[in-house]
Protein backbone atom coordinates (compact mmCIF):
# COMPACT_ATOMS: atom_id res chain seq x y z
CA UNK A 1 0.00 0.00 0.00
CA UNK A 2 1.27 3.07 -1.05
CA UNK A 3 -0.03 6.86 -0.29
CA UNK A 4 0.51 9.89 -3.54
CA UNK A 5 -0.17 13.23 -3.47
CA UNK A 6 -2.42 13.89 -6.40
CA UNK A 7 -4.72 17.26 -6.99
CA UNK A 8 -8.73 16.94 -8.07
CA UNK A 9 -10.19 19.74 -9.59
CA UNK A 10 -7.90 22.16 -7.90
CA UNK A 11 -8.26 20.72 -4.37
CA UNK A 12 -5.56 18.57 -2.56
CA UNK A 13 -6.31 14.55 -2.19
CA UNK A 14 -5.15 11.72 -1.37
CA UNK A 15 -4.55 8.54 -3.35
CA UNK A 16 -4.28 5.12 -2.28
CA UNK A 17 -2.77 2.79 -4.30
CA UNK A 18 -1.93 -1.31 -4.08
CA UNK A 19 1.17 -1.98 -5.09
CA UNK A 20 1.96 -5.60 -7.00
CA UNK A 21 5.28 -7.17 -6.31
CA UNK A 22 6.47 -9.76 -8.95
CA UNK A 23 8.18 -13.03 -7.23
CA UNK A 24 11.78 -13.92 -7.59
CA UNK A 25 10.75 -16.59 -10.60
CA UNK A 26 13.07 -16.15 -13.61
CA UNK A 27 12.49 -13.97 -16.52
CA UNK A 28 14.53 -13.36 -19.33
CA UNK A 29 13.95 -9.90 -21.41
CA UNK A 30 14.99 -10.52 -24.75
CA UNK A 31 15.78 -8.59 -27.30
CA UNK A 32 18.07 -11.28 -28.73
CA UNK A 33 21.07 -9.26 -27.70
CA UNK A 34 20.76 -7.96 -24.71
CA UNK A 35 21.13 -9.48 -21.18
CA UNK A 36 18.79 -9.91 -18.94
CA UNK A 37 16.87 -7.12 -17.11
CA UNK A 38 13.58 -6.08 -15.59
CA UNK A 39 11.74 -2.89 -16.53
CA UNK A 40 12.93 -0.69 -14.11
CA UNK A 41 16.33 -1.14 -15.32
CA UNK A 42 15.78 0.25 -18.84
CA UNK A 43 18.29 2.57 -19.86
CA UNK A 44 16.09 4.96 -21.19
CA UNK A 45 12.85 5.11 -20.03
CA UNK A 46 11.25 7.32 -22.76
CA UNK A 47 11.18 4.91 -25.56
CA UNK A 48 10.24 0.86 -25.18
CA UNK A 49 13.01 -1.66 -25.48
CA UNK A 50 11.47 -4.47 -24.90
CA UNK A 51 10.68 -6.45 -28.32
CA UNK A 52 10.52 -9.87 -26.65
CA UNK A 53 9.81 -11.20 -23.14
CA UNK A 54 9.98 -14.68 -22.27
CA UNK A 55 9.55 -16.74 -19.22
CA UNK A 56 10.32 -19.93 -18.48
CA UNK A 57 8.00 -21.66 -15.88
CA UNK A 58 11.18 -23.18 -13.04
CA UNK A 59 11.37 -27.11 -12.89
CA UNK A 60 8.42 -28.74 -10.13
CA UNK A 61 6.60 -25.74 -10.44
CA UNK A 62 3.04 -26.25 -9.48
CA UNK A 63 0.17 -24.92 -11.62
CA UNK A 64 -0.84 -21.54 -11.57
CA UNK A 65 -3.81 -19.31 -13.37
CA UNK A 66 -2.20 -17.52 -16.36
CA UNK A 67 -3.36 -13.99 -15.10
CA UNK A 68 -1.68 -14.29 -12.11
CA UNK A 69 1.55 -14.98 -13.81
CA UNK A 70 1.26 -12.67 -16.30
CA UNK A 71 0.03 -9.68 -13.44
CA UNK A 72 3.28 -10.85 -11.38
CA UNK A 73 5.84 -11.06 -13.96
CA UNK A 74 5.12 -7.89 -16.47
CA UNK A 75 2.90 -5.30 -14.21
CA UNK A 76 3.80 -2.59 -16.01
CA UNK A 77 2.48 -4.29 -19.15
CA UNK A 78 -0.76 -6.03 -17.20
CA UNK A 79 -1.91 -3.62 -14.77
CA UNK A 80 -4.79 -5.06 -14.53
CA UNK A 81 -7.19 -8.11 -15.46
CA UNK A 82 -9.19 -6.71 -17.98
CA UNK A 83 -5.86 -5.78 -20.02
CA UNK A 84 -4.73 -9.15 -19.78
CA UNK A 85 -7.45 -10.60 -21.14
CA UNK A 86 -7.45 -7.72 -24.16
CA UNK A 87 -3.74 -8.66 -24.86
CA UNK A 88 -4.50 -12.14 -24.98
CA UNK A 89 -7.36 -12.38 -27.15
CA UNK A 90 -5.07 -9.75 -29.51
CA UNK A 91 -2.71 -13.17 -29.66
CA UNK A 92 0.24 -11.26 -27.99
CA UNK A 93 0.67 -13.81 -25.69
CA UNK A 94 2.21 -17.42 -26.84
CA UNK A 95 2.87 -21.20 -24.89
CA UNK A 96 5.71 -22.74 -25.93
CA UNK A 97 5.50 -26.87 -24.39
CA UNK A 98 7.93 -29.54 -23.95
CA UNK A 99 6.90 -33.32 -24.23
CA UNK A 100 9.10 -35.89 -23.78
CA UNK A 101 12.35 -33.83 -24.29
CA UNK A 102 10.82 -32.61 -27.52
CA UNK A 103 10.29 -29.13 -28.22
CA UNK A 104 6.66 -28.60 -29.51
CA UNK A 105 5.04 -25.91 -31.84
CA UNK A 106 4.02 -22.48 -30.03
CA UNK A 107 0.43 -22.38 -29.05
CA UNK A 108 -1.71 -18.92 -28.37
CA UNK A 109 -2.91 -18.43 -24.72
CA UNK A 110 -6.13 -18.79 -23.83
CA UNK A 111 -6.75 -16.44 -20.50
CA UNK A 112 -8.29 -18.64 -18.11
CA UNK A 113 -6.08 -21.38 -18.53
CA UNK A 114 -3.03 -22.48 -15.80
CA UNK A 115 0.54 -23.68 -16.82
CA UNK A 116 2.52 -25.88 -15.33
CA UNK A 117 6.46 -26.39 -15.84
CA UNK A 118 8.27 -27.83 -18.31
CA UNK A 119 5.96 -24.42 -19.89
CA UNK A 120 7.49 -21.29 -21.53
CA UNK A 121 5.53 -18.33 -21.76
CA UNK A 122 6.06 -15.93 -24.70
CA UNK A 123 4.93 -12.42 -24.42
CA UNK A 124 5.11 -9.85 -27.54
CA UNK A 125 4.83 -5.92 -25.70
CA UNK A 126 1.87 -4.67 -27.92
CA UNK A 127 2.79 -0.78 -26.98
CA UNK A 128 -0.19 1.61 -27.90
CA UNK A 129 -0.62 2.34 -31.23
CA UNK A 130 -3.26 4.59 -33.23
CA UNK A 131 -3.18 3.07 -36.51
CA UNK A 132 -0.92 1.51 -38.83
CA UNK A 133 1.69 4.07 -40.68
CA UNK A 134 1.17 2.98 -44.51
CA UNK A 135 4.95 3.25 -45.61
CA UNK A 136 6.93 0.87 -47.36
CA UNK A 137 10.06 -0.38 -46.17
CA UNK A 138 12.77 -2.09 -48.08
CA UNK A 139 12.75 -5.60 -47.51
CA UNK A 140 16.62 -7.79 -48.00
CA UNK A 141 15.35 -10.78 -47.11
CA UNK A 142 11.96 -12.74 -46.38
CA UNK A 143 10.79 -16.27 -45.93
CA UNK A 144 7.69 -18.04 -43.93
CA UNK A 145 9.20 -17.19 -40.70
CA UNK A 146 11.70 -14.22 -40.46
CA UNK A 147 12.56 -11.21 -42.24
CA UNK A 148 15.16 -8.42 -42.66
CA UNK A 149 14.05 -4.51 -43.32
CA UNK A 150 15.97 -1.21 -43.45
CA UNK A 151 15.30 0.85 -40.55
CA UNK A 152 15.87 4.59 -41.11
CA UNK A 153 17.71 7.03 -38.90
CA UNK A 154 15.82 8.75 -36.47
CA UNK A 155 12.96 6.14 -36.54
CA UNK A 156 11.52 4.09 -33.42
CA UNK A 157 10.73 0.68 -32.93
CA UNK A 158 7.62 1.38 -30.86
CA UNK A 159 5.76 4.09 -28.82
CA UNK A 160 4.78 6.71 -31.74
CA UNK A 161 2.85 6.90 -34.39
CA UNK A 162 5.19 6.87 -37.15
CA UNK A 163 7.05 3.30 -35.86
CA UNK A 164 8.43 0.78 -37.28
CA UNK A 165 6.15 -1.64 -35.63
CA UNK A 166 3.95 0.45 -37.03
CA UNK A 167 4.83 0.15 -40.86
CA UNK A 168 5.23 -3.33 -40.56
CA UNK A 169 1.34 -3.10 -39.69
CA UNK A 170 0.70 -1.60 -42.25
CA UNK A 171 -2.48 -2.85 -44.57
CA UNK A 172 -2.70 -1.07 -47.73
CA UNK A 173 0.99 -1.03 -48.58
CA UNK A 174 2.67 -3.85 -46.83
CA UNK A 175 5.82 -4.65 -46.88
CA UNK A 176 6.28 -8.09 -46.07
CA UNK A 177 3.90 -10.83 -47.44
CA UNK A 178 1.37 -12.93 -44.94
CA UNK A 179 3.15 -16.02 -44.28
CA UNK A 180 0.99 -19.02 -44.25
CA UNK A 181 1.97 -20.64 -40.50
CA UNK A 182 -0.51 -21.59 -38.22
CA UNK A 183 1.05 -19.49 -35.60
CA UNK A 184 1.54 -16.79 -37.86
CA UNK A 185 1.70 -12.85 -36.07
CA UNK A 186 -1.17 -10.13 -36.96
CA UNK A 187 2.16 -7.87 -38.52
CA UNK A 188 5.79 -8.80 -37.89
CA UNK A 189 7.57 -7.75 -34.95
CA UNK A 190 10.99 -6.37 -34.81
CA UNK A 191 13.26 -8.87 -32.90
CA UNK A 192 16.04 -6.47 -31.39
CA UNK A 193 15.86 -3.28 -30.33
CA UNK A 194 17.84 -0.86 -32.03
CA UNK A 195 17.82 3.08 -30.59
CA UNK A 196 15.56 5.45 -32.88
CA UNK A 197 18.95 7.21 -33.76
CA UNK A 198 20.61 4.74 -35.28
CA UNK A 199 19.83 3.20 -38.89
CA UNK A 200 20.25 0.16 -40.62
CA UNK A 201 19.44 -3.71 -40.95
CA UNK A 202 16.24 -5.32 -38.72
CA UNK A 203 15.20 -9.02 -37.63
CA UNK A 204 11.94 -9.19 -37.59
CA UNK A 205 9.54 -12.43 -36.82
CA UNK A 206 6.44 -13.03 -38.75
CA UNK A 207 5.72 -16.36 -36.81
CA UNK A 208 5.38 -16.89 -32.81
CA UNK A 209 7.45 -19.81 -33.86
CA UNK A 210 10.24 -17.13 -34.91
CA UNK A 211 9.98 -14.83 -32.00
CA UNK A 212 10.31 -17.87 -29.32
CA UNK A 213 13.71 -19.00 -30.87
CA UNK A 214 14.86 -15.48 -30.04
CA UNK A 215 15.19 -16.30 -26.31
CA UNK A 216 18.78 -16.14 -24.99
CA UNK A 217 20.27 -19.47 -24.04
CA UNK A 218 17.34 -21.20 -26.13
CA UNK A 219 19.23 -23.34 -28.75
CA UNK A 220 21.70 -20.03 -28.77
CA UNK A 221 18.89 -18.04 -30.44
CA UNK A 222 19.60 -17.02 -34.00
CA UNK A 223 23.43 -17.03 -33.32
CA UNK A 224 22.60 -12.97 -33.89
CA UNK A 225 25.94 -11.03 -35.33
CA UNK A 226 25.42 -7.76 -36.24
CA UNK A 227 28.01 -5.39 -38.51
CA UNK A 228 27.74 -1.68 -37.20
CA UNK A 229 29.58 0.89 -38.96
CA UNK A 230 30.47 4.50 -37.65
CA UNK A 231 32.33 7.68 -38.12
CA UNK A 232 35.65 8.26 -35.74
CA UNK A 233 36.77 12.03 -35.63
CA UNK A 234 40.25 13.21 -33.92
CA UNK A 235 42.65 10.36 -33.86
CA UNK A 236 44.07 8.20 -36.38
CA UNK A 237 43.22 4.27 -37.12
CA UNK A 238 45.25 3.04 -34.48
CA UNK A 239 43.49 5.24 -31.59
CA UNK A 240 40.29 3.33 -32.63
CA UNK A 241 38.72 1.28 -30.03
CA UNK A 242 39.34 -2.34 -29.69
CA UNK A 243 37.42 -4.48 -32.26
CA UNK A 244 37.31 -1.60 -34.89
CA UNK A 245 38.37 -1.96 -38.27
CA UNK A 246 40.31 1.22 -40.20
CA UNK A 247 38.33 1.38 -43.96
CA UNK A 248 39.17 5.01 -44.82
CA UNK A 249 40.28 8.17 -43.69
CA UNK A 250 40.56 12.13 -44.50
CA UNK A 251 41.55 15.07 -43.50
CA UNK A 252 39.08 16.91 -41.97
CA UNK A 253 39.42 21.14 -40.85
CA UNK A 254 36.88 20.96 -38.44
CA UNK A 255 37.73 17.47 -36.60
CA UNK A 256 41.00 16.98 -37.56
CA UNK A 257 40.36 14.15 -38.99
CA UNK A 258 36.79 11.48 -39.79
CA UNK A 259 37.74 7.75 -40.15
CA UNK A 260 35.31 5.18 -41.38
CA UNK A 261 35.29 1.85 -39.52
CA UNK A 262 33.48 -1.05 -39.09
CA UNK A 263 32.89 -3.74 -36.11
CA UNK A 264 31.26 -7.27 -36.22
CA UNK A 265 29.86 -8.44 -32.52
CA UNK A 266 27.14 -9.90 -30.91
CA UNK A 267 26.64 -7.19 -28.36
CA UNK A 268 24.15 -4.21 -28.29
CA UNK A 269 24.67 -0.11 -29.78
CA UNK A 270 24.93 0.51 -26.28
CA UNK A 271 27.98 -1.51 -25.22
CA UNK A 272 29.71 -0.22 -28.76
CA UNK A 273 28.95 3.38 -28.19
CA UNK A 274 29.83 3.01 -24.10
CA UNK A 275 33.02 1.97 -25.31
CA UNK A 276 33.99 4.61 -27.29
CA UNK A 277 33.00 7.42 -24.99
CA UNK A 278 35.19 5.89 -22.48
CA UNK A 279 38.24 6.25 -24.81
CA UNK A 280 40.44 8.92 -24.53
CA UNK A 281 41.42 8.51 -28.06
CA UNK A 282 38.61 8.22 -31.63
CA UNK A 283 34.83 8.98 -30.91
CA UNK A 284 31.72 8.53 -32.44
CA UNK A 285 30.47 11.64 -34.24
CA UNK A 286 27.40 12.67 -33.11
CA UNK A 287 27.39 10.55 -29.94
CA UNK A 288 26.45 12.95 -27.73
CA UNK A 289 24.59 10.94 -24.87
CA UNK A 290 28.07 8.33 -24.17
CA UNK A 291 30.68 11.13 -25.66
CA UNK A 292 29.34 13.92 -23.49
CA UNK A 293 28.43 17.15 -24.52
CA UNK A 294 31.80 17.80 -25.93
CA UNK A 295 31.72 15.22 -28.42
CA UNK A 296 32.33 16.15 -32.00
CA UNK A 297 28.91 16.64 -33.55
CA UNK A 298 27.10 18.38 -36.91
CA UNK A 299 23.54 18.35 -36.29
CA UNK A 300 21.39 17.76 -33.17
CA UNK A 301 20.66 13.69 -32.54
CA UNK A 302 22.59 12.34 -35.94
CA UNK A 303 24.64 9.42 -35.09
CA UNK A 304 26.65 8.61 -37.62
CA UNK A 305 26.54 4.85 -36.60
CA UNK A 306 24.35 2.04 -38.97
CA UNK A 307 23.91 -1.63 -38.80
CA UNK A 308 25.82 -2.46 -42.22
CA UNK A 309 25.43 -6.38 -41.91
CA UNK A 310 23.37 -8.86 -40.37
CA UNK A 311 24.32 -12.59 -39.82
CA UNK A 312 21.42 -15.24 -38.38
CA UNK A 313 20.65 -18.55 -38.27
CA UNK A 314 16.64 -19.46 -39.79
CA UNK A 315 14.37 -22.29 -38.43
CA UNK A 316 15.86 -24.66 -40.81
CA UNK A 317 19.59 -24.28 -39.52
CA UNK A 318 20.30 -22.45 -42.71
CA UNK A 319 23.32 -19.31 -42.43
CA UNK A 320 22.45 -15.86 -43.45
CA UNK A 321 24.17 -12.82 -44.36
CA UNK A 322 22.47 -10.18 -44.98
CA UNK A 323 24.33 -6.70 -45.87
CA UNK A 324 23.35 -2.69 -46.98
CA UNK A 325 23.86 -2.63 -50.68
CA UNK A 326 25.96 0.48 -51.87
CA UNK A 327 27.46 2.78 -49.50
CA UNK A 328 25.27 4.80 -46.82
CA UNK A 329 24.57 8.30 -48.38
CA UNK A 330 25.05 10.19 -45.51
CA UNK A 331 28.32 8.41 -45.09
CA UNK A 332 29.15 9.65 -48.33
CA UNK A 333 27.95 13.39 -48.50
CA UNK A 334 30.35 13.65 -45.31
CA UNK A 335 33.67 12.68 -46.66
CA UNK A 336 32.66 14.08 -50.18
CA UNK A 337 31.95 17.55 -48.03
CA UNK A 338 35.27 17.22 -45.77
CA UNK A 339 37.06 16.43 -48.53
CA UNK A 340 36.00 19.73 -50.37
CA UNK A 341 36.58 22.03 -47.65
CA UNK A 342 40.05 20.38 -46.30
CA UNK A 343 41.13 20.92 -50.15
CA UNK A 344 39.50 24.62 -50.27
CA UNK A 345 41.62 25.75 -47.13
CA UNK A 346 44.76 24.09 -48.47
CA UNK A 347 44.42 26.09 -51.51
CA UNK A 348 43.75 29.25 -49.47
CA UNK A 349 46.71 28.50 -47.07
CA UNK A 350 48.99 27.80 -50.35
CA UNK A 351 47.81 31.40 -51.79
CA UNK A 352 48.50 33.11 -48.38
CA UNK A 353 52.02 31.74 -48.13
CA UNK A 354 52.68 32.45 -52.05
CA UNK A 355 51.95 35.97 -51.80
CA UNK A 356 53.64 36.60 -48.47
CA UNK A 357 57.07 34.89 -49.94
CA UNK A 358 56.42 37.48 -52.86
CA UNK A 359 56.00 40.34 -50.19
CA UNK A 360 59.20 39.08 -48.67
CA UNK A 361 61.15 39.28 -52.29
CA UNK A 362 59.75 42.61 -52.70
CA UNK A 363 61.29 43.76 -49.11
CA UNK A 364 64.37 42.24 -49.97
CA UNK A 365 64.87 43.70 -53.23
CA UNK A 366 63.98 47.05 -51.64
CA UNK A 367 66.87 47.02 -48.74
CA UNK A 368 68.81 45.55 -51.80
CA UNK A 369 68.63 48.72 -53.30
CA UNK A 370 68.78 51.30 -50.60
CA UNK A 371 72.03 48.98 -48.87
CA UNK A 372 73.80 49.80 -52.63
CA UNK A 373 73.05 53.79 -52.86
CA UNK A 374 74.08 53.72 -48.85
CA UNK A 375 77.36 51.89 -49.85
CA UNK A 376 77.93 54.00 -53.06
CA UNK A 377 77.51 57.32 -50.69
CA UNK A 378 79.93 55.84 -48.10
CA UNK A 379 83.11 55.28 -51.01
CA UNK A 380 82.71 58.40 -52.30
CA UNK A 381 86.26 60.52 -51.56
CA UNK A 382 86.27 62.65 -48.55
CA UNK A 383 87.42 65.57 -50.31
CA UNK A 384 84.10 66.02 -52.34
CA UNK A 385 82.20 65.07 -48.86
CA UNK A 386 83.86 67.92 -47.64
CA UNK A 387 83.64 70.04 -50.29
CA UNK A 388 79.73 69.61 -50.26
CA UNK A 389 79.79 70.86 -46.87
CA UNK A 390 81.78 73.95 -47.23
CA UNK A 391 79.57 74.80 -50.03
CA UNK A 392 75.98 73.93 -48.33
CA UNK A 393 77.68 76.03 -45.24
CA UNK A 394 78.42 79.16 -47.42
CA UNK A 395 75.06 78.69 -49.11
CA UNK A 396 72.92 78.88 -45.57
CA UNK A 397 75.69 81.37 -44.06
CA UNK A 398 73.78 84.25 -45.79
CA UNK A 399 70.56 83.48 -44.63
CA UNK A 400 68.66 84.57 -41.26
CA UNK A 401 67.62 82.02 -39.02
CA UNK A 402 64.20 81.71 -38.74
CA UNK A 403 62.29 82.58 -35.25
CA UNK A 404 61.22 80.05 -32.41
CA UNK A 405 57.57 79.91 -33.15
CA UNK A 406 58.11 79.27 -37.14
CA UNK A 407 60.20 75.90 -36.04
Amino acid sequence: MACHKVTVGGWPAALLVLERRGDSSPTVRTDALSPACTARERRDEREPQDCVLVHHLPAQAPAQPLMDLLLNLWPSHFPTVSVARRVCARARVWIKEVKEMRDTSVRQAWWSESLAAPQTIVFLPDYPRRSPHETKLEVLFEDEHLAVVVKEPGLRLHGGVRTLANMLAAKEQPSLSPSMQEDALASAIPLHFLEAEIGGLVLCAKTATAAALSARGESAGYSLRRRFRGIFCGAEPAALPDGWTPLRSVPSVRFGRVLEAETETALPAAALRRAAGAGGGARLLGDVEYGGEEAPRIRRNQLFLVVAGISFTDLQGLRHSIALQGSVDRFEHLFLREAKVWRLESDRLAEERAGKRAGVRVRRCERGTRGTALIAKLIQPNEGSAGRQRSTGSETAGKPTPAREDW
